[in-house]
């Protein structure tokens, strides 16, 4: 009987510690299409609507290096779910996505399952990827 109740008890400790691990895998981005080598790649991932919205900071950015009109953003030890990109050519590093003065973009962007042509103003849901892989990768291309 009480033999039963430890391995009762161990086999339920061991389904709760696998239950509550989460998977997690690298995320490789690539971002081709810039306008030129000059100034750097940023790259938003966002796991929610609030951060999408900027109502809230995005989960993780990256800013990298462009080389031969394009760039690569590595995120690891990202949680399986579900995402989303924003993404933006920073030519003069202001950090900013410049616009004109109607507020159309002078930077070329982009947003993860988006055609920007077709559809101008992405929501979350409209934008959203599933990443459940060891290793990833999107590429995505500046319009």
């Amino acid at each position: 009987m009480k033999t039963q109740f430890i391995v009762i008890t161990l086999l339920s400790f061991i389904t709760l510690t696998f239950a509550t691990e989460q998977k997690q895998g690298e995320l490789q981005v690539t971002v081709n299409g810039t306008k030129n080598n000059s100034g750097k790649v940023e790259v938003y991932l966002f796991n929610s609507k609030a951060q999408f919205e900027k109502k809230v900071p995005p989960l993780l950015i990256c800013k990298a290096k462009i080389e031969r009109l394009k760039a690569e953003c590595t995120f690891k030890d990202i949680t399986y779910g579900n995402y989303a990109i924003f993404t933006f050519h920073d030519e003069d590093q202001d950090g900013n996505l410049d616009v004109d003065f109607l507020g159309e973009p002078k930077e070329k962007l982009a947003v993860s399952s988006i055609n920007l042509a077709d559809n101008s103003t992405p929501t979350f849901t409209q934008s959203v990827f599933s990443f459940r892989s060891q290793r990833g990768q999107i590429f995505i291309n500046l319009q």
